[in-house]
């Protein structure tokens, strides 16, 4: 998962945050992949097996990624809450009440891990990832 933490090197190098390997690209000392981690709320390129700094984000292209996906994730709620609305009841007072059967299946949905989740479930999580991964994926290889 991105990312993933490790206390033993937050305490013994100082990085905060390291993910997976997410780049095709190999450190040319080593030949073992290159990951991305975060330090300080800054992202960085590492190499897992040296475990050393190979290079740092630029600030403007976390700035420009993060901007993207805000407009993605309000997008991607502001999809939700139009679905929330139309599937439920609105009250007189202008309150809405969302059917017995929905709130039972988000519920369950909520208290379950996504590796337990349905195929179906774990495809619409998928689709509302795919945006983001793509942009993601283009920006960093």
């Amino acid at each position: 998962m991105f990312p993933k933490r490790s206390k033993y090197l937050k305490k013994t190098i100082g990085w905060d945050d390291l993910g997976v390997s997410l780049k095709t690209d190999t450190h040319k000392y080593c030949g073992e992949p290159v990951s991305i981690g975060r330090e300080k709320g800054k992202l960085f390129i590492f190499c897992n097996r040296c475990m050393i700094k190979l290079s740092g984000i630029p600030n403007e292209e976390y700035t420009e990624l993060l901007e993207y996906c805000s407009d993605l994730e309000h997008e991607r709620w502001s999809s939700w809450q139009k679905w929330v609305h139309q599937c439920s009841i609105k009250n007189d007072d202008g309150s809405l009440t969302i059917p017995k059967k929905k709130v039972d299946r988000w519920k369950r949905q909520i208290d379950t891990s996504y590796k337990d989740l349905t195929e179906k479930e774990k495809e619409s999580d998928r689709h509302q990832v795919t945006p983001y991964l793509d942009y993601i994926l283009n920006k960093i290889l």
